[in-house]
């Protein structure tokens, strides 16, 4: 798991709920971007597995977050997860402050 920056992006101190483990990050975004006078690209990139598998996300060109497939290991009787190869929904959670 990678920071490019953690000056902009930080670790969100959630991490599981009683069913689920949860990895996330909470970015820092420009004020001006939200008053329709600029505006900004956001994406993520997504390649299936566990050894090369990784899923970054990205503000502008700039990488935030990158989750490795090898990040979310064995807990308990759970096995590691890998980055899905199986057809799947991606749920974006864009949660975006009023400051």
């Amino acid at each position: 798991m990678a920071l490019p920056d953690p000056t902009i992006t930080q670790m969100n101190t959630y991490c599981r709920g009683p069913f689920q483990q949860a990895i996330s990050a909470v970015t820092t975004l420009n004020n001006s971007w939200y008053d329709g006078s600029e505006y900004q690209k956001y994406a993520f990139e997504y390649v299936p597995g566990t050894d090369k598998g990784k899923i970054a996300w990205f503000v502008g060109e700039d990488p935030t977050f990158i989750l490795d497939g090898r990040a979310i290991g064995k807990n308990g009787n759970v096995k590691a997860r890998q980055v899905s190869e199986e057809p799947m929904s991606i749920v974006l959670n864009l949660g975006i402050s009023h400051s």
